[in-house]
């Protein structure tokens, strides 16, 4: 799986696409909003846990149907605290860090 996604915060409320990382045989993608957050265990380090919607679907394959998405157990990948926003990090800059995360893709029908 990859994703096209940059973002300066969670993934709450903001557009993230999820697509195959085998295209020659897998054309699906889905891309997502999140609706829900929950602070991490660590917050000043890990990021939070993300409840997210299916806001479109293309493709045949793994991600045709995907409803929910749901990241959780996220290693790393916090945000820089609020106070050095505007000022470490000028507005409009893009942060960027990687992180570990279990991803739950939730299909219509399962259970």
């Amino acid at each position: 799986m990859h994703s096209d996604f940059n973002r300066n915060s969670s993934f709450y409320n903001n557009l993230v696409s999820f697509f195959s990382a085998i295209p020659k045989f897998d054309t699906s993608a889905v891309s997502i909003n999140c609706i829900a957050s929950e602070p991490s265990y660590d917050p000043k380090k890990d990021v939070d846990n993300e409840l997210c919607l299916s806001t479109s679907n293309t493709g045949d394959g793994a991600f045709s149907d995907i409803t929910y998405l749901i990241l959780t157990e996220a290693k790393d990948g916090a945000p820089p605290p609020n106070e050095e926003c505007g000022t470490k990090y000028p507005d409009d800059y893009i942060y960027s860090n990687v992180l570990t995360a279990t991803i739950l893709l939730y299909h219509n029908g399962t259970h």
